[in-house]
């Protein structure tokens, strides 16, 4: 790869799980012919209806871990195929949140498409699986008061399992934990900033899904497998950037019982030169967190449908030639 063919100061952001919408990806797999052969091979590798789910749900099958999780992976890998022949260049980096972080490492060119297919759909079914032995909730809490939070966690985390499983934005953070502990923390809750329950069973990153953990590296993770990326990748677990296949791995490992440093990956990725940001993949998550960033000369864009992958096309054609000539 020549210096050239990387796009400097452009970063994708790939997102997870809150992302699916019945319908997703139906206009571009009529527009985007890359798009839609990619969508099927992932579709035919699957033990699941990826495209029926996608297109036809319904919504609550589609919410289920097990589903959202290879739909969400596959149609962001399908788009960023699409960037990929379109001959645009290498990001200068890349990144995911939470399940967005396979779909970024498949964009890096760690692992294969279907390879990465099949570690989702593991990741998914053990998740679900500790989510039913131990019942969890997650709620969102915007502009969020740490100083409460930080005196509910010292009052409630005697009895149970309770932290920040997410830190999504400087204005936004979900906090996970037990079932159990669900009604006394709420009466807490409330005066640490304005919350919504996440339609999840599970309390995601946390140590509730240590046993889930375990079970996908012990038996199907391959980190030795790891190729090396053709660009930074930055990792949940530290918000740091690697192009260290063992280190890639290591923090992959610890992804999920830790929590998700999306704040600090952000901004590593601005302070490492990163200018324009596109959410690649469905929906626009992460694209409507970068609002709650207070960065300068920032450029974010999203490819969650046609008219958006287009314009993305367009302003990353323009900054090839200026990277070229």
């Amino acid at each position: 790869m020549e210096e050239r063919d990387v796009l400097k100061g452009v970063g994708y952001i790939f997102p997870g799980q809150a992302s699916q919408k019945v319908g997703m990806g139906e206009d571009l797999l009529n527009a985007f012919p890359a798009y839609s052969a990619k969508f099927h091979e992932l579709n035919a590798a699957s033990s699941k209806d990826l495209l029926g789910l996608c297109l036809k749900g319904p919504e609550e099958a589609l919410n289920d871990t097990v589903n959202t999780q290879p739909c969400i992976y596959a149609v962001s890998v399908s788009i960023y195929h699409v960037l990929k022949e379109m001959g645009l260049g290498i990001p200068q980096a890349v990144a995911g949140h939470s399940l967005g972080e396979y779909s970024a490492l498949n964009g890096a060119g760690v692992f294969g498409y279907v390879q990465g297919l099949r570690y989702v759909q593991y990741r998914a079914d053990f998740m679900k699986d500790a989510a039913e032995k131990n019942p969890g909730v997650m709620y969102a809490i915007s502009k969020p008061n740490f100083d409460v939070l930080w005196n509910i966690f010292s009052i409630i985390s005697g009895k149970g399992v309770i932290k920040i499983a997410n830190y999504n934005s400087p204005k936004q953070v979900v906090v996970a934990m037990q079932a159990t502990l669900e009604e006394k923390a709420l009466q807490l809750l409330r005066e640490a900033g304005r919350i919504i329950k996440l339609p999840v069973n599970g309390a995601f990153h946390t140590s509730l899904m240590t046993e889930a953990n375990s079970k996908l590296y012990n038996a199907h993770f391959n980190q030795s497998a790891f190729g090396y990326p053709h660009c930074q990748v930055y990792s949940n677990y530290d918000g740091s950037p690697s192009k260290d296949p063992l280190l890639i791995g290591s923090k992959l490992i610890n992804q999920m019982p830790s929590s998700v440093r999306w704040v600090d990956t952000i901004n590593n990725m601005y302070n490492d030169g990163v200018r324009t940001y596109v959410e690649v993949g469905p929906g626009n998550v992460l694209a409507n967190l970068m609002k709650h960033f207070d960065l300068p000369d920032v450029t974010v864009l999203s490819t969650r449908n046609v008219e958006g992958l287009n314009q993305v096309i367009e302003h990353l054609q323009t900054i090839k030639k200026v990277v070229m000539y």
